[in-house]
């Protein structure tokens, strides 16, 4: 018999299970529920240490998923972008949540009604295997930002007086963590 699935649970879903050094994922922290929430109090946001974090603002309506056979209705608790700092494994920590659930309540007499539940949820924690940055094959130019980025350079004018300063501006967009970035030799 298939194992039955909780009343309310939270997880945490990462884009991706293993990742280069300095390269991003989206982890989203979802609340599964069968019935009603009456409320949710955040008790612990995850530290997620070993990670440069980016915080995504999260409007997340009440969607119905399909969930290990079931359905479910989730909402979208906390979500990040996340860079990881060093090679090895890197953990996704726990969110802790409070819930109110609502649950039937049945009689002998078979009379019933809802009754409102309080549970303090725990997602569980998460691995992330971060491998090293590829050796070989790597460009001179190489600075160890991972991901896709468009650069751009301005000079404001091409013809210049002697001793007159020259000022130069480079632009970096893109995904990845520019923490990291090194500035590249212009000249």
């Amino acid at each position: 018999e298939p194992r039955r699935v909780p009343d309310a649970f939270i997880e945490a879903e990462p884009s991706k299970s293993k990742v280069f050094l300095g390269e991003g994922l989206d982890v989203n922290y979802y609340l599964y529920f069968k019935n009603s929430i009456a409320a949710n109090d955040v008790k612990e946001f995850p530290k997620l240490n070993k990670f440069i974090k980016r915080f995504h603002h999260i409007n997340s309506p009440v969607e119905t998923v399909q969930y290990k056979g079931q359905i479910l209705k989730r909402i979208l608790a906390y979500s990040a972008r996340l860079y990881p700092e060093k090679t090895g494994t890197a953990v996704l920590d726990p969110m802790k949540i409070s819930v109110q659930v609502y649950e039937n309540d049945f009689n002998s007499f078979g009379f019933g009604g809802q009754r409102v539940k309080n549970k303090d949820l725990s997602s569980p924690r998460v691995e992330i295997e971060v491998l090293p940055l590829p050796t070989e094959g790597v460009p001179a130019s190489f600075t160890g930002l991972v991901g896709e980025h468009d650069f751009s350079l301005s000079v404001p004018k091409s013809k210049f007086l002697i001793n007159e300063p020259i000022e130069i501006k480079l632009e970096a967009r893109g995904k990845g963590a520019l923490e990291n970035f090194d500035a590249p030799s212009i000249y």
